[in-house]
């Protein structure tokens, strides 16, 4: 997942500058320093006719020098049904 949330960033803003000339695009670790979050929606259909919204919500803080963590929530029904403790990791 958190590579899909970078990668999608990244893309957004290299083409916000691809006509930019001047500056210089390399992508590092500082490129993506900061917090981001990212929510998915779905339905959960246990029989016919009853379905459960389902939200996963995630929330990174990368540092800028290639470590970032990582929290991870569910939502069934406007309920909390799971909460994932902090992840450790590395941007490659």
């Amino acid at each position: 997942m958190v590579a899909t949330v970078v990668c999608g960033l990244l893309v957004a803003a290299s083409s916000a500058r691809a006509d930019d000339k001047d500056k210089d695009t390399t992508c590092s670790d500082r490129t993506v320093e900061g917090d981001y979050a990212s929510a998915v929606d779905g339905l959960i259909l246990p029989a016919p006719g009853v379905s459960l919204p389902i939200r996963g919500i995630n929330m990174v803080h990368n540092d800028g020098k290639g470590h970032s963590t990582q929290v991870d929530s569910l939502i069934l029904n406007g309920t909390p049904i799971q909460r994932l403790d902090s992840r450790d990791g590395h941007l490659s």
